[in-house]
């Protein structure tokens, strides 16, 4: 259920009115004190929207490879018939900002991501910041939470045929023996495994027992890093770098 209310006659009402008109959605002219007083912010911009919560669907795993495309929801799935680049999940370590969860969310959307999973995510919903910083890719975009770990949940999914890819802030790899650590610019996915890339929190990163998970650990180049001034870029603008080299070279 969704209903539309905007202080702007013009133009948010005439192209709401067109939503109205094909969806039956409802459209309310209000003031802006109105506006307030539904959202409890003054950065509505001229109009709110309501409607049903969205749901946070949880899984133990990534289905198996050869059944994925049969499992998944929303255009991930709709695509597979057209879709030619690598398969790519995105996977949040201790990642809590809601505003980082959303611009991660947007990017995975538009960068061909097949979903986002939310690791250790406590919510059973979506909070409306990160509906609000996703710019609508969340209700677009499959995203999930794990029913009881990321840990679990990543190692299901290896189980099922899935490569999982850790991430680092340079020079704070975690040396594995079966462990294989690359730059951004040679991390593409030439081989088409289908591959969960893990991304940590700012400063701290992917947390050691995850790690130590990964087939492999992933960083990008910087021209310029102090651990005592500035270690490492926001989240989600490394993450963007990462699926943007990972999935064109």
């Amino acid at each position: 259920k969704k209903s539309f209310w905007s202080s702007t006659p013009e133009p948010l009402a005439v192209f709401l009115s067109v939503g109205r008109r094909q969806n039956n959605i409802p459209v309310h002219v209000c003031s802006k004190e109105d506006l307030f007083r539904m959202c409890g912010t003054v950065e509505h911009r001229g109009v709110v929207a309501r409607a049903d919560r969205l749901p946070l669907p949880r899984v133990d795993g990534l289905p198996a490879v050869e059944s994925v495309g049969d499992s998944l929801s929303g255009s991930a799935a709709a695509d597979r018939s057209t879709r030619t680049a690598p398969r790519l999940w995105i996977a949040l370590d201790s990642i809590s900002d809601a505003h980082n969860i959303g611009a991660v969310i947007r990017s995975a959307y538009l960068l061909g991501v097949e979903g986002v999973i939310l690791g250790d995510y406590r919510g059973d919903e979506l909070a409306p910041a990160v509906l609000c910083t996703s710019a609508g890719a969340s209700e677009l975009c499959t995203v999930v939470a794990p029913q009881l770990s990321l840990l679990r949940s990543l190692r299901s999914s290896i189980e099922n045929g899935w490569r999982v890819v850790g991430t680092s802030v340079p020079k704070r790899y975690i040396q594995r023996a079966n462990s294989v650590d690359h730059t951004a610019n040679d991390a593409g996915l030439e081989d088409g495994a289908p591959t969960i890339l893990v991304m940590g929190a700012e400063g701290s990163g992917v947390r050691p027992h995850i790690s130590r998970l990964c087939h492999a650990n992933v960083t990008i180049p910087l021209a310029r890093a102090d651990p005592n001034l500035v270690d490492s870029l926001n989240v989600s603008v490394a993450t963007a770098i990462l699926i943007d080299r990972m999935l064109t070279r």
